[in-house]
């Protein structure tokens, strides 16, 4: 992690970007191949766990030498930038403990429901942290430094454009991924994880509560910018205070709505509405603090996206049609997944480009470039 930081604070994304392969990589074979050799295979996935997080720290290392990095072994806490570090940390640590509370408290809160509803959340949740994790945390990742260094110089005009820049590119991933995984996420859900055990009633249920799931992912996504937009300024305390605030609405909400006809569903819805709000306590306070962001410059652009993504939503739609998800082999089913997967893509795209996004337009530029080249 700290390899990570200060590959990132470098402005090189490469290695901590692909780092946690390695780390997948050694799970996946202490799973494979380190279990078969323990009485207790469990101990082989450990021993995975271990080697793939070593494997993570070496890939980095070369880099960390070339951008200048020097180890040496000081116990001078004194430091005024170590001191500054474990003031921000305290508020930060209790910002990422309120977030694993609110997981524990979900989970717990679906134990109380009949059996299946855990497992209907959490593979909800890893359908909709794929797309976070794979796209929006990244784009988190690198506006960090950007946005910090720009604060450092008192550049405010251009930390808003940044911003605004910042949350329009998660939002032109973020609608038409909440928008396809409403269309198509039971075709998913079939291809994914209907096997053994796992029938067709689980993904009609799975999918009941990735519904609404679904939605909060547009709010998620304007969430893991507004964070580091707020740490780049050095305030760790305002994310946690409204963490702390989400917290108590998804756990009020939760225990109200798991009792209602949507049992499971309304744990995710809660955690949706829980999103919403935290968002609007974020981005309210840093309109405030910056003088004024470009609300309406990102408001025009999700717009367009949405747009995009219902048109994009109706080929789905009529493509998943093809298909019986129930009954088809599974090879017919991963077939049609992937033609509802490209032809949805192009649909978007196309929209996109032909309502003038600022988005595609800089694709369209980037890949022009490269072609020249």
């Amino acid at each position: 992690a700290f390899s990570m930081g200060y590959l990132n604070s470098r402005g090189h994304f490469f290695a901590p970007a692909f780092a946690p392969v390695l780390l997948n990589v050694g799970m996946i074979t202490g799973i494979t191949v380190f279990s078969r050799f323990f009485d207790e295979p469990v101990y082989g996935v450990a021993a995975g766990v271990l080697a793939g997080g070593v494997m993570q720290l070496i890939l980095q290392l070369p880099y960390m030498v070339r951008h200048g990095f020097k180890m040496r072994v000081s116990l001078d806490f004194n430091h005024p930038g170590i001191r500054k570090i474990f003031r921000m940390l305290t508020p930060a640590l209790f910002g990422i403990a309120v977030y694993q509370i609110n997981i524990l408290v979900n989970n717990m809160l679906a134990t109380m429901l009949p059996e299946g509803s855990v497992s209907y959340i959490y593979y909800t949740n890893r359908l909709t942290e794929l797309v976070l994790g794979v796209f929006i945390v990244s784009i988190g990742s690198v506006v960090l430094p950007e946005m910090s260094r720009l604060t450092a110089v008192d550049d405010s005009g251009r930390f808003k454009t940044l911003f605004a820049d910042s949350i329009s590119s998660a939002l032109f991933l973020a609608v038409p991924a909440s928008a396809a995984l409403i269309a198509a996420g039971l075709e998913v859900i079939s291809v994914m994880f209907m096997r053994g055990k796992f029938t067709f009633a689980d993904a009609g249920l799975t999918y009941y509560s990735l519904i609404f799931a679904s939605v909060g992912i547009v709010f998620v996504s304007v969430l893991r910018i507004a964070t580091p937009a707020f740490y780049s300024m050095k305030d760790t305390k305002t994310p946690v205070i409204s963490a702390a605030v989400a917290l108590v609405i998804n756990v009020t909400f939760g225990y109200i709505l798991m009792q209602t006809e949507l049992k499971h569903a309304g744990l995710t819805l809660a955690n949706t509405i829980s999103a919403i709000v935290q968002m609007l306590i974020l981005v309210t306070l840093l309109h405030r603090k910056t003088g004024g962001l470009d609300l309406m410059r990102i408001f025009r652009s999700f717009v367009k996206f949405a747009a995009a993504s219902v048109l994009m939503a109706v080929v789905v739609r009529l493509i998943s049609g093809f298909a019986d998800w129930s009954n088809d082999p599974l090879t017919i089913r991963a077939a049609v997944l992937a033609l509802i997967v490209v032809s949805g893509s192009v649909t978007y795209f196309a929209v996109c480009w032909l309502l003038g996004s600022d988005e595609i337009s800089f694709l369209i530029r980037k890949l022009k470039e490269k072609s020249a080249r």
